[in-house]
Formats: structure tokens, C-alpha cells, sequence
């Protein structure tokens, strides 16, 4: 019996022991799926699409259902011709709990779709930036080169109220800045890299642009390692683990007004003439004091580098780069670093 009282008899107008036909089963199936799916405001564009195509999968299924319970095959074109336009109970409740089964699924996909992306952040819109090729760019730094083929638009064609471009590391191939930009709706945090192609010109290699939120819902929150102690509230977390061939692997935690960046770098970088000589567990490193970041640079094997970058004070910022240097292995593995 159906949700108005009536059995399943009289919705079809025959009872159980009848065959109906075939074109009535499935104008049935694409009823009920256009009833079911009028009744759920999805916002997901994925799901959406999944859903206009559920009622085509059922009715392709609910064919092939028919055409084997009428007992016609290739071998025997004649006798599957008789039976066509038959569907059986048994083939009818086949075609049904395939429905059900469709439904259920794009359920637990609409579900999973929901929860995966968290309210309080959000990729900026796709490009995030523009890139002009610079003439004979080799010549050029990994800063001039981003200064002159690069250009940002996270804003939705907005310029940009505010931005700051913190470059961390580089070399003669290799860039790596940290940027926060700020539009009219939203604030960003990129990790942006440059590095050479094979004709040696600056190409871009950017890794993320994520949103940052005065709020994160304590369900989404990012796990911090115990190890790690950042000041007590609740996180964001983005990894990068080379996107564009840039030889990183490194972990972010984030809110609207902190960054935390760590992580090593497959390469020797340049140590800029600013830089005042410290201790990091023991080795001697390197700290840089830019704008809005502190930062720390130590030298690992040849041809790797440990990084730390912080809006947090020196004082603050170094006891925290000592514990991550001292958990590196733990830091580039699941499920901290998982990009």
C-alpha cells in the first residue's frame, strides 16, 4: 500500500499475478523518480547531474530485465520477439529494488557530497589566477617573473582590497611564496610556487587557494598533532605535496587571522641576506622577518631544506618550528600531510 491508501494493486490497475506490460512499468519507474527528485532541493551541481541521469540507468536496467525474463536471447531472436512486451512479477520486482537500490545510492552520494565540503572554507573559483609567458625569463628571478606574468583573480573579477606576497624560499630554478588576499566577500590563503621549465623559462606552480573563515564549525576542524602546540581554538588545514613538478611537501594550519606552514622542501635554497642565524633543534638555521610572516629556513641533506612560516610572534613562532623540525618524519606522512 502506497502513501495514499491505495494497494499496489490499484495504482497499476491489475493485481501482483498479472503480467503488465512492459512501457507501463517503466513510465511508472520515471514517475516516481520525478516525484522523488521534485521533492529534494539538492544544490550540489554534481548531484544534480547524477540525478538526470538516474531515470535513463533505471530504464536501461529495467530493459535488460525484461528482454532476460522473457526468455529471448540472440540465439533465439524469434521467441525473444513473442516476449517483449511482457514483464514479469519476478522481472517487475527486479526492476523495483533496482530503483530503490539507485535512489538509496544517490542518497549516501548527495550525503557524502554535503559533509565533504566544509562550510566555514571554499576553493577560490577556478582560475584563481592568469599567466602571461614572460619573454626571456630566464634572466629573471622567480619574484620578477611572478611579478610580471602573474596576475591574481580570486575576487570574481573584483580587484583585490588588500595583498600581501611573502616569498619563503627560492633558488635559481625554484620560488615559493605564501600569499593573503583579501576580496570585497571572501579572504584567501594561497601557497604559490614558480619554477623552471625545460627551456629554463619561469612557468607557475601553484599549489592552493583556499578561503579563510572568521569561523569554523568544530566539525570540520582540522586535527593538530599533539606535538605541534599551536595556540589553543580551532583550525583549517591544507597540505601540498608538489603540484607542477614544485619539489615540497608541506602542511598548513589556518584561521582568518593565523598561518601556520611547515614542512621540507626537495631543494637548497637561497639564503637571503636579511637573515639572522638561530638554533632549530640543535641545527643551525636561518630567520627571516618579512611583512606579516616570520619564517625559518634550515638545512637539511644536500638538496633539502626544512621550512617554517608563521604569522605568530619570534618568540612564539620558533618553539613551534623547533617541535616540527623534531617530528619532521611524522609531519610529511598521513594524516598530516595527505595532498
Amino acid at each position: 500500500m502506497d502513501k495514499h491508501g491505495h494497494s499496489f494493486e490499484h495504482r497499476y490497475g491489475e493485481s501482483l499475478n498479472a503480467i503488465p506490460r512492459e512501457d507501463e512499468v517503466l513510465a511508472r519507474l520515471s514517475q516516481d523518480g520525478q516525484s522523488w527528485r521534485s521533492q529534494l532541493s539538492f544544490t550540489d551541481k554534481t548531484v544534480k547531474e547524477v540525478l538526470e541521469k538516474s531515470a535513463s540507468t533505471t530504464e536501461v536496467l529495467a530493459r535488460g530485465s525484461s528482454m532476460q525474463t522473457g526468455g529471448g536471447s540472440p540465439m533465439y531472436p524469434q521467441h525473444a520477439q513473442s516476449h517483449k512486451k511482457a514483464f514479469s512479477p519476478r522481472s517487475f520486482a527486479y526492476a523495483g529494488a533496482t530503483a530503490v537500490a539507485l535512489i538509496a545510492l544517490l542518497i549516501v552520494l548527495f550525503t557524502r557530497v554535503a559533509h565533504s565540503s566544509s562550510p566555514t572554507t571554499g576553493f577560490a573559483p577556478p582560475p584563481f589566477f592568469r599567466w602571461t609567458p614572460v619573454h626571456n625569463s630566464a634572466r629573471l628571478t622567480a619574484q620578477a617573473a611572478f611579478a610580471e606574468g602573474v596576475e591574481l583573480t580570486p575576487c570574481y573579477g573584483h580587484p583585490p582590497q588588500s595583498k600581501q606576497i611573502d616569498w619563503i624560499a627560492t633558488n635559481s630554478h625554484f620560488g615559493l611564496a605564501i600569499i593573503q588576499i583579501a576580496c570585497p566577500n571572501q579572504m584567501y590563503l594561497m601557497v604559490f610556487g614558480m619554477a623552471k621549465d625545460a627551456a629554463q623559462m619561469w612557468i607557475p606552480a601553484p599549489q592552493y587557494c583556499v578561503g579563510r573563515s572568521g569561523s569554523i564549525d568544530p566539525r570540520h576542524a582540522a586535527v593538530v598533532p599533539s606535538w605541534l602546540p599551536l595556540p589553543a581554538g580551532l583550525y583549517d588545514y591544507a597540505p601540498a605535496s608538489g603540484a607542477g613538478q614544485l619539489p615540497i611537501l608541506v602542511d598548513t594550519w589556518y584561521t582568518s587571522t593565523q598561518i601556520y606552514f611547515t614542512g621540507q622542501l626537495n631543494e637548497q635554497v637561497d639564503i637571503p641576506p636579511q637573515a639572522a642565524e638561530v638554533q632549530i633543534d640543535g641545527r643551525e638555521g636561518f630567520m627571516v622577518q618579512d611583512t606579516g610572516l616570520v619564517h625559518y629556513l634550515v638545512p637539511l641533506a644536500p638538496g633539502k631544506t626544512f621550512v617554517f612560516a608563521s604569522t605568530a610572534a619570534p618568540q612564539e613562532a620558533q618553539p613551534l618550528a623547533t617541535a616540527a623540525l623534531m617530528h619532521l618524519p611524522e609531519l610529511l606522512s598521513p594524516p598530516y600531510n595527505v595532498g
